[in-house]
């Protein structure tokens, strides 16, 4: 026959238990049981929030120092801006010009002829242009001086367009002649020689170069003042230069200079002008 566990087993085990949580409740009542319960609270509120653990001087200095970073970063960024805008400057534009006398002039001396065949158009042009640039050897220019410029041959064809009646040949070449009292008689010695074709001359400075970078800087100066005084005028100061770009040209000038030979083709040097223009951007404050 079969019968339950006491009644009384199972209230000792229910006394025991209760006994146990009274006695843990006793324990904390005690000075020493607040104590460990105050330790324990204050380590689970320190791995819940860490920055708690720093003390007030350091979260301010922390706060001053982000304030400072992020208004260099504002400064930063505003003269960035600044510089790269293009703002506060001033751009101008100058000129300035400078003169040189020719010393030398460039020639184009041709010839050309027809004939029945190309053969025979080519012969007698060349025969020509030997003669030519003989001639104007004989008047002093160097052979390095001279230089064929162009050789052509084409048919030639009746006035309907159509049929051939013949060829046609030229040549030329290109001569510098170092004295412009010389030019005229280089030019009448090639057109003696049966030169039909002449361009030129063409007037040029052997110190054209020092001439320009004379108007060249005669063109920033210029510029200069005009920007000195139209930052005078807004009341602020000049500064330094951020940008330049330059134009040049030449024109002549006629005016009294050497000339070649009264017993020659006259050719009158002349004076070239050389032109420089500037624009520049300088920077204001």
């Amino acid at each position: 026959m079969l019968t339950s566990r006491p009644p009384r087993v199972t209230v000792a085990k229910r006394e025991v238990r209760m006994r146990s949580r009274c006695d843990m409740c006793a324990a904390d009542r005690t000075g020493r049981g607040r104590r460990n319960t105050l330790l324990t609270f204050a380590a689970y509120r320190s791995s819940r929030h860490p920055f708690r653990r720093f003390p007030m001087k350091s979260a301010a200095t922390m706060l001053a120092i982000l304030v400072l970073a992020v208004a260099a970063g504002f400064l930063a960024g505003r003269n960035q801006h600044r510089g790269t805008s293009g703002d506060h400057t001033v751009t101008v534009a100058g000129a300035g010009s400078a003169t040189a006398v020719p010393d030398e002039a460039d020639f184009t001396f041709g010839v050309s002829n027809q004939a029945k065949s190309a053969d025979e158009a080519t012969r007698t042009t060349s025969e020509a242009i030997s003669r030519i640039i003989a001639a104007v050897k004989n008047a002093g220019v160097a052979e390095a001086d001279i230089q064929t410029a162009q050789i052509s041959v084409y048919p030639t064809t009746g006035p309907n367009g159509s049929n051939v009646t013949g060829y046609a040949a030229s040549n030329t070449v290109s001569v510098k002649v170092h004295t412009i009292a010389k030019a005229g008689s280089v030019l009448d010695a090639a057109t003696g020689a049966g030169a039909n074709q002449v361009n030129g001359p063409t007037l040029i400075s052997s110190k054209q170069n020092v001439a320009y970078t004379t108007a060249l800087a005669a063109a920033y100066a210029d510029a200069k003042a005009r920007a000195t005084a139209i930052a005078d005028a807004s009341g602020e100061k000049l500064g330094s230069l951020r940008t330049a770009s330059e134009q040049s040209s030449s024109s002549p000038i006629t005016m009294s200079a050497a000339k070649s030979d009264t017993s020659s083709t006259p050719v009158e040097a002349g004076t070239l002008q050389i032109d420089a223009q500037v624009t520049v951007t300088f920077d204001l404050g």
